[in-house]
C-alpha cells in the first residue's frame, strides 16, 4: 500500500538567488512546471538525525544543508513530462503536466499529476506508483487538492483535505481502503538556506502536519490513523529545496523532531 507518495517528492536545481533584506515571497510558478525541465536530488527513506538541522520558528534563521551526499542516500531524478507520458495519464484529464520520478539505481518510476493555476496555486490530481503498491498503483483524488497556494510568505497558513481509494495486500486477501487525507501547513520561519554547490539562498520554511484516516471497506478491520510532520524549504527561483519527513505515528509528531527522513539537494 502506498499512502505517502506525496511526502517523498523533492527536486533541486543549481541557481544563483541573492539573499536580501526584502520579505521573501514564493510563487507556485517557482516550481518546475514546464515540460522538459529536469532536476536531481538525493534522498533516503531511512531515519537520520535532524536534531541540529531544523532550528526554531521565526527569523531570520540560517539552515545549513550543505553537507555532501551520505552513504544511505540514493539519487532520484525528476522530469517534467506531458500527462500522456504513460498510459495511466488518461485518468488525469485536467492535469497540465506530470512529475516523473526515476530512481537512478533501480530505474523504478512513479508519476504525479499537476496544474499550476493563476491565483489558486498548484493543483494536485493524484499519482501512480507501481513499485510502492503493485496491487493498487493508481491514485485518483476525488477532487484536485491545492498542495501549495499561488503566493506564499512568512506567517501564512493553509489546510486541505482529499479522499481517494487504495488497497493493501494483507497476505490472505487484498483489502480495499478509503483514505481521507488532512493537511495543515504554516510558514513558520524564514531566513537563509545553505545548499551544496549553490550556497546561500533566501528561503521560507513550511511546517506541515499530514494525517491519513483509513477505512477498511472489505472486512471492516481497524486501521490506525497515521500522522506525519513535514518541514520543507521553499526557495524563489528553485522551488522545494529540502524536505524533512517524520516517521509515521499514532499521535502528531512534536515540532522538535530528532530523527526523520531528509531529502537534501544535489547539484
Amino acid at each position: 500500500m502506498k499512502l505517502f507518495h506525496c511526502l517523498l517528492l523533492a527536486a533541486f536545481v543549481a541557481a544563483s538567488v541573492p539573499v536580501g533584506a526584502a520579505p521573501i515571497v514564493f510563487s507556485a510558478t517557482d516550481l518546475l512546471h514546464e515540460i522538459g525541465a529536469r532536476q536531481r536530488a538525493y534522498y533516503t527513506t531511512s531515519a537520520v538525525n535532524v536534531a541540529t538541522l531544523l532550528g526554531e520558528p521565526g527569523g531570520p534563521r540560517r539552515w545549513d544543508f550543505s553537507y555532501p551526499r551520505q552513504p544511505v542516500e540514493s539519487i532520484q531524478r525528476m522530469d517534467v513530462v506531458a500527462p500522456n507520458d504513460a498510459s495511466h495519464g488518461v485518468n488525469y484529464p485536467n492535469a497540465a503536466y506530470a512529475e516523473r520520478l526515476t530512481n537512478e539505481t533501480t530505474g523504478a518510476r512513479s508519476w504525479s499529476y499537476y496544474r499550476v493555476a493563476t491565483d489558486q496555486g498548484r493543483l494536485y490530481y493524484g499519482f501512480y506508483d507501481a513499485v510502492a503498491n503493485a496491487e493498487c498503483p493508481l491514485k485518483v483524488f476525488d477532487a484536485p487538492t491545492v498542495d501549495l497556494p499561488y503566493r506564499i510568505q512568512f506567517g501564512q497558513s493553509w489546510s486541505r483535505t482529499v479522499d481517494f481509494a487504495d488497497c493493501i495486500d494483507a497476505g490472505f486477501i487484498v483489502l480495499d481502503l478509503a483514505v481521507h487525507f488532512i493537511s495543515q501547513a504554516q510558514v513558520d520561519a524564514h531566513g537563509t538556506l545553505v545548499l551544496p554547490g549553490i550556497g546561500e539562498v533566501p528561503a521560507l520554511r513550511v511546517n506541515e502536519v499530514n494525517t491519513y484516516e483509513i477505512t477498511d471497506l472489505t472486512l471492516g478491520l481497524p486501521i490506525p490513523t497515521q500522522h506525519f510532520r513535514n518541514y520543507y524549504w521553499l526557495v524563489p527561483g528553485i522551488g522545494k529545496a529540502v524536505h524533512v519527513i517524520s516517521e509515521g505515528s499514532a499521535t502528531v509528531p512534536p515540532p522538535n523532531l530528532t530523527t526523520a527522513k531528509t531529502v537534501p539537494p544535489r547539484v
